[in-house]
């Protein structure tokens, strides 16, 4: 990235690693948004992890964090997509917004609640255009 975007150009990535047996989890981040964690009771935990954007020329450092998930646990990667849409008062959606949505969802089967994030960002972005991506994975240890 550095090499190709000679310093002008930055991106970010996030990568977590899951012990599938264990729940055991390590989160590693250039720069990426928190991660949100989801615990049975329908509270969300912000996982943040530092990090400099790929394309960084001084300073690069990929941070890592890790944790465990307890069972029913769900975590949340996204981009900053959804929560950069701008609402019609002129802010946007933001973190915490976007947070509150992942906590409604928790009653949810997982592939529902996936559903009501992306039909919440529909619906909040009415007619006006998309301007980013809206990618997001949740999963859920059992």
């Amino acid at each position: 990235m550095l090499r190709v975007a000679k310093g002008n150009y930055h991106m970010t990535m996030t990568a977590l690693e899951l012990d599938e047996a264990t729940g055991a989890w390590i989160l590693h981040s250039a720069g990426g948004p928190p991660i949100l964690g989801l615990n049975p009771s329908g509270n969300h935990r912000v996982h943040f992890c530092a990090g400099a954007p790929l394309g960084t020329s001084v300073g690069f450092e990929v941070g890592r964090i890790e944790g465990r998930l307890e069972p029913s646990e769900r975590m949340l990667m996204y981009t900053d997509g959804i929560p950069e849409i701008e609402l019609p008062n002129g802010q946007v959606v933001g973190m915490r917004r976007f947070a509150q949505l992942y906590e409604r969802t928790r009653g949810s089967h997982i592939r529902d609640a996936a559903a009501t994030i992306l039909a919440h960002a529909t619906t909040t972005l009415g007619q006006n255009p998309q301007a980013d991506d809206w990618t997001f994975a949740m999963i859920e240890w059992s």
